[in-house]
C-alpha cells in the first residue's frame, strides 16, 4: 500500500515513473520500525535514493494500517 500511495505523490506530482526521488515521512514509532525493516524494498520500487524521516510538513496524510503517516516526494 505504502508503494502505492509514494507512485500516486510522484503522478500527481508531474514526475515520470523512471524519476529518481527522494521520500521525506513523519509517522510512529511502529511506522519507522517498518521501515527499518521494509525501506530497501520502498526505495527499489520506488526508484528512491533517499527514504528520510522528518521534514515532510505540508506534504499528505494518509492512513496506512490504521496509523496515521504524511509523506512528501521530491525528484532527486
Amino acid at each position: 500500500e505504502l508503494v502505492n500511495r509514494v507512485q500516486n505523490l510522484r503522478k500527481n506530482s508531474g514526475m515520470e515513473v523512471s524519476d529518481r526521488i527522494a521520500i521525506r515521512w513523519e509517522g510512529d514509532a511502529l511506522f519507522a520500525e517498518s521501515l527499518a525493516e521494509w525501506g530497501d524494498r520502498l526505495s527499489e520500487e520506488t526508484l528512491a535514493l533517499r527514504l528520510e524521516e522528518g521534514g515532510a510538513e505540508g506534504g499528505e496524510d494518509f492512513e496506512i494500517a490504521g496509523k496515521e503517516i504524511r509523506l512528501v516526494v521530491e525528484k532527486a
